[in-house]
């Protein structure tokens, strides 16, 4: 029986439809397939090769007389491919912007529903609110709030029932008169419901695009794709505490018809796909995110190992005693842990979760001012009576010393200037703090 053979024929454009199938994938969250999309397709090709695809520093090209291909770093083939490169930094920023833009929104349905409703708008009985309204016998003629249950519990917030009394349709007329006529008539308690679904709306949309931006965000960050976006870590915690609040199974609207899909969201899709981030994972651990002490917050904590968290705001939000509070408050922290086994508490006191954290070694830092209680004695470990450090770490005056010549022109002060300083009138030097040993470093920090 005789055989055929296909015979299939390399074409020219071949590397540029490879890049745009890669870039495609990478858009859409499908890092991986990025770099398949080359691995699969061509024998012997490795990721390193695909990266440098990805960041345009080699092409691939056809010669399809001899129907080979080459990966060329030729100065001419890369400048003529850059047009085809996707502006991953703008990508970033954009969908940066769709986070903050979906936060905003959440918070004017808060707003809205707490217009016409004085509750949790997580965490509230909708029929005992109807009841407030309704009796028993015209709730079962209304049911506009177990329309509104059956969004809250349908994983795509919709309802597939078209029949002739089409629950849908109802919803969507309530929808218009509150988006579009702005009826005066509707009742506060429908204008709660239609709130309350909107609120759930919009969480599962910031669920969907926090789990996508996370997984590009890290994919482009970490390969040399894209730079880092400035305090983007402070973004995603303030959005890693949303989620994981909502993700509650212990709160809700407590209706039949809402509360298995509403708890079966939280559970298998929402706080799974919380945990399977990079940054939620961390969040999830140790209920705090790090920071990145050169982005410049207002104020923060600088650990002994050279880990920053950081946060903005004035003086007056107490941003220290916020972040420490954030340590001590998640259970599972390690820090934390050794915390409660001191028994720190958050009542206040010489016991507050910040006193520890200056008694460990830890430098605050505010703007300028970068310091501490490193009253130890020289050559002594600190002991659990006495657990003062005698000098900061070598990584923290490293990190002091970088951050102050990046923002404050080489140069910081080593005390408080929240009453004024009282011993030191001129900042020290970075480059003579650099060259300090031991005990000129205590003389500085030891104050």
């Amino acid at each position: 029986m005789a055989t055929e053979t296909l015979h299939m024929k390399i074409g020219s454009n071949l590397g540029e439809i490879l890049l745009d199938i890669a870039q495609n994938n990478i858009e859409t969250g499908n890092v991986e397939k990025a770099i398949t999309t080359y691995t699969d397709s061509l024998q012997g090709f490795t990721k390193e090769y695909a990266l440098m695809c990805l960041k345009n520093e080699a092409v691939l090209i056809v010669d399809e007389e001899n129907q080979v291909m080459e990966l060329t770093d030729w100065e001419n083939e890369i400048k003529a491919n850059a047009h085809l490169i996707y502006d991953w930094n703008l990508i970033l920023e954009n969908k940066k912007k769709l986070l903050n833009n979906i936060r905003d929104k959440r918070l004017h349905i808060m707003e809205e529903f707490h217009k016409v409703y004085n509750g949790n708008i997580e965490d509230y009985s909708i029929i005992d609110m109807m009841k407030r309204y309704y009796t028993d016998e015209a709730l079962q003629q209304i049911g506009i709030h177990n329309i509104a249950a059956r969004i809250i519990g349908a994983i795509d917030s919709k309802i597939l029932d078209y029949g002739n009394d089409n629950p849908q349709s109802k919803w969507d007329r309530l929808c218009d008169q509150l988006e579009y006529e702005e009826n005066p008539d509707v009742p506060k308690c429908q204008k709660a419901l239609y709130w309350t679904v909107e609120y759930v709306k919009i969480i599962k949309l910031l669920h969907k695009e926090f789990v996508l931006f996370d997984k590009l965000y890290h994919f482009l960050v970490d390969n040399g794709l894209a730079k880092r976006i400035p305090f983007i870590d402070a973004n995603a915690e303030a959005i890693c505490e949303i989620l994981n609040k909502f993700a509650d199974t212990g709160t809700g609207y407590y209706h039949p018809l809402c509360n298995t899909g509403l708890y079966e969201y939280k559970e298998d899709h929402l706080s799974t796909d919380l945990l399977h981030t990079i940054w939620g994972k961390e969040f999830l651990r140790y209920g705090i995110i790090k920071k990145n002490i050169m982005d410049g917050y207002d104020a923060g904590w600088l650990s002994p190992e050279g880990d920053f968290y950081g946060g903005n705001g004035e003086t007056s939000t107490m941003i220290h005693m916020n972040i420490a509070e954030q340590i001590f408050n998640a259970s599972c922290n390690p820090i934390a842990v050794k915390m409660m086994k001191d028994n720190v508490s958050t009542w206040g006191g010489f016991d507050a979760p910040e006193y520890w954290l200056e008694k460990h070694g830890w430098i605050k830092i505010h703007h300028e001012d970068c310091y501490g209680s490193f009253i130890g004695r020289r050559d002594e470990e600190p002991t659990k009576e006495y657990p003062y450090a005698y000098n900061p770490t070598d990584i923290q005056v490293k990190m002091v010393c970088d951050y102050a010549d990046k923002f404050y022109g080489g140069k910081f002060f080593t005390e408080a200037n929240a009453m004024g300083r009282l011993t030191q009138t001129e900042p020290f030097s970075t480059y003579k703090v650099r060259q300090m040993d031991d005990l000129m470093i205590h003389e500085i920090f030891g104050r």
